[in-house]
């Protein structure tokens, strides 16, 4: 959770990471037997990256790097020639010590990863408690945000505003909107959920459902509190002004509208009033300031279309090995001639360009391939559950992933510590297959197996 902005601190940051890989890898090491079956094929590309970042990272020969990275060695030449220093071996990338950082934090995340999927499948107290977990941070988060609407002058904790807008504990409004927007969905679909299991509970033969206050009568308190949060959560991304992330709300607004396994009658009703909660509170804060932001947008898209452009040519120049994890800002002024010389473009505001830069094209078309199709084979299987139960969160988890790789097109959402731990908690809700269908008393009560297949997991 970023409460201070040390969370991007490299101090606090690297506490954050030592923590996790001390815990989940000694965890690892300790239950390695019951862990192993989490262990599949498809981890061999994240384990790919972390190595390849590691390459980039150590220094290699030179006669190596004129082969490999010619506009590399070429810069090696030019400060030879203004130094007159002697160049021995040089890495790949321009910025080492950040290849090597990188790896190891990728390495605590991909120990977390395993570490979760493992107890989701067999614990359903910590299923639940990491979604209490997600919804606690997620309100905080909002109604922190939403302070800082109302009031101006607030920023973020010592830290004072930057401007107007929700941004929580975070600095950047685009960073808050992305988070915002993987923990909604997961959250408005844990609201639903009861409404779900009194669908499949034995009814009465005569039941009135005509009101909304009589349809919330019949359902735990948990169900509409979650949507109500959920709803908070929403407006603070909206009144994050940040662009790109009310773009990809609305975009997993359809995504969920579509794809919640719901009859049409049910998600009209949830919708209407989900979305009646925004617009009503909306109102109160004031919608001519989320109209006026997209009034400017021509102009931010044409500067930002000019650094795509400029910085094609990078990735031009650098395209088999990249130049390194977090190398973009050291050489953008080399590329991006036309900004003022007190302006510098230190992100693309494209995550997927900005890794083509830096990763290299081979390397990162193997890692949007491995995105992709991952997300393409988790949608699959969810859409084929039976349980609907089971499969509400994970299509909720799965949307939430969704948008925060289409705000990624447009925004640098994913370079932000939390961002990463919590778009892998919502992997792993999304993949988890035994969590939701765990009842150790059932069991311990012999119930039929058809008794199972839809779990009350809110008592």
């Amino acid at each position: 959770m970023p409460l201070l902005f040390g969370a991007v601190h490299p101090i606090t940051e690297g506490f954050y990471y030592s923590v996790m890989l001390l815990a989940f890898g000694g965890w690892l090491l300790l239950n390695s037997d019951a862990t192993s079956s989490h262990i599949s094929f498809w981890l061999l590309v994240p384990v790919l990256l972390i190595g390849y970042l590691v390459l980039q990272a150590i220094p290699l020969p030179f006669s190596w790097v004129e082969l490999l990275s010619p506009a590399r060695a070429q810069r090696m030449h030019m400060v030879k020639e203004l130094t007159g220093a002697a160049i021995g071996a040089i890495p790949l990338g321009d910025q080492a010590n950040a290849g090597f950082y990188r790896a190891i934090c990728f390495s605590a995340l991909l120990f977390y990863y395993i570490s979760l999927r493992h107890l989701f499948d067999t614990d359903a107290k910590i299923y639940m408690g990491v979604l209490y977990v997600i919804a606690g941070l997620g309100a905080f988060e909002a109604f922190y945000g939403l302070l800082q609407f109302a009031k101006p002058h607030l920023g973020t904790l010592w830290l004072k505003s930057f401007g107007r807008g929700a941004h929580g504990t975070i600095i950047y409004k685009n960073q808050f909107a992305s988070l915002m927007n993987m923990i909604w969905p997961v959250i408005f679909a844990t609201g639903v959920i009861p409404f779900l299991r009194r669908k499949n509970s034995p009814q009465p033969k005569k039941r009135k459902a005509s009101s909304l206050i009589n349809l919330f009568s019949h359902v735990n308190f948990q169900g509409p509190l979650f949507i109500l949060l959920a709803g908070f959560m929403v407006l603070a991304t909206i009144f994050s002004l940040s662009r790109g992330g009310i773009l990809s709300f609305l975009f997993t607004a359809v995504l969920l509208a579509l794809f919640l396994p719901f009859s049409l009658r049910a998600k009209t009703v949830f919708f209407t009033v989900f979305l009646g909660l925004i617009f009503s509170y909306g109102a109160v804060l004031g919608w001519e300031t989320i109209l006026s932001r997209f009034s400017s947008i021509g102009g931010t898209t044409s500067i930002r279309m000019s650094i795509y452009l400029s910085s094609l040519q990078m990735a031009i120049d650098h395209w088999l090995t990249g130049i390194g994890l977090d190398s973009y800002e050291l050489l953008s002024a080399v590329y991006i001639k036309w900004l003022p010389v007190n302006a510098l473009a230190d992100r693309v505001h494209c995550e997927y360009l900005e890794l083509l830069i830096e990763l290299g094209i081979p390397m990162a078309s193997l890692l949007f391939l491995w995105i992709f199709w991952g997300m393409y084979k988790i949608f699959r299987n969810l859409r084929t559950r039976r349980d609907k139960t089971a499969a509400v969160i994970g299509i909720a988890a799965w949307c939430g992933l969704a948008s925060f790789l289409v705000h990624g097109i447009i925004d640098f959402g994913w370079r932000l510590p939390v961002n990463l731990f919590y778009a892998v908690t919502l992997l792993a809700l999304a993949t988890g297959n035994n969590a939701l269908k765990l009842d150790r008393k059932r069991k311990k009560r012999k119930i039929r197996k058809s008794a199972t297949d839809n779990p009350l997991i809110f008592q």
